[in-house]
C-alpha cells in the first residue's frame, strides 16, 4: 500500500477545527497507509519545510506522497481525495490569503475557472501534495546543506529565490512555497490545483486585556 505522509507545521498551536479535519482524514483514508510528521515551534519556514521533505525523501520511495497541511486550515476528506486524484507531480488545494486574494497563479486563468485547464504556475503550501518522484528529481539539482546536526543534511527545496523582473531592472522575490513551485516547473514538473468551498482557514481572534 502506498504511504501518505501529512507534514504539519505550526509555530505554537494546532487549531481545533484543523485537528478534527485531520483526525477524520486519518480515520477515513483507508486506501492509503497514512502517517504524520509534526513540526512545532519552527518559524523559519524555508528551513522547516526543507527539513521535513528531506527527511521524508530519505525514508520513503516511489509511489509515496508527502502532503503539507498547515495547522490553521480546514478541509474535508473529499477535498483531500480530490487533491490526491489530480494527475500531477504537485497537487494543491487552493485557498485565499488573509487579505482575500488567491495564493495561486494559473497557466490559463480563464481555463482554470471554466474547468478546462487546472494547471498552476505557483501555489501556496498550506494544502500541497507532492510525489516522491518529483522530490527525487528536484533533489538532484540542489546542493546538500549541513544542518545543526553534523550527521544530517537537507536539500534547500524551499530556499526563497530572487528572479530578474522582465519588465525592468528590479528583481522579483518569491516566497518559500512559490520558489518550490518555480523549481518544480524548472525540472519539468506539472502542478495542478482544485478549489472547494470547504477549503479555507480557521478564523480566530486573540483578545488581550
Amino acid at each position: 500500500m502506498r504511504k501518505l505522509t501529512f507534514g504539519i507545521l505550526c509555530k505554537a498551536q494546532i487549531h481545533g477545527r484543523f485537528a478534527i479535519c485531520l483526525m477524520t482524514a486519518i480515520d477515513k483514508l483507508r486506501e492509503w497507509d497514512v502517517e504524520t510528521q509534526m513540526y512545532v515551534g519552527r518559524s523559519n519556514l524555508p528551513v522547516a519545510r526543507s527539513e521535513l521533505v528531506s527527511t521524508w525523501w530519505k525514508t520513503h520511495g516511489p509511489g509515496d506522497v508527502f502532503f503539507f497541511l498547515d495547522a490553521d486550515h480546514t478541509f474535508t476528506v473529499e477535498d483531500l481525495r480530490a487533491i490526491l486524484a489530480l494527475d500531477a507531480d504537485v497537487r494543491c488545494g487552493l485557498y485565499a490569503s488573509s487579505d482575500g486574494t488567491c495564493t495561486a497563479s494559473f497557466v490559463d486563468p480563464k481555463g482554470f475557472y471554466t474547468g478546462q485547464d487546472d494547471r498552476l504556475l505557483l501555489a501556496g503550501c498550506g494544502l500541497m501534495a507532492m510525489t516522491w518522484e518529483i522530490v527525487d528529481r528536484l533533489r538532484q539539482t540542489l546542493p546538500e546543506v549541513v544542518t545543526a546536526d553534523p550527521s544530517d543534511c537537507l536539500f534547500p527545496f524551499f530556499q526563497p529565490l530572487l528572479l530578474d523582473d522582465p519588465s525592468g531592472p528590479k528583481q522579483i522575490w518569491l516566497s518559500e512555497d512559490k520558489s518550490f513551485c518555480y523549481r518544480v516547473r524548472a525540472v519539468g514538473g506539472i502542478l495542478r490545483g482544485i478549489t472547494s468551498p470547504t477549503i479555507g482557514h480557521e478564523v480566530y481572534k486573540i483578545e488581550t486585556l
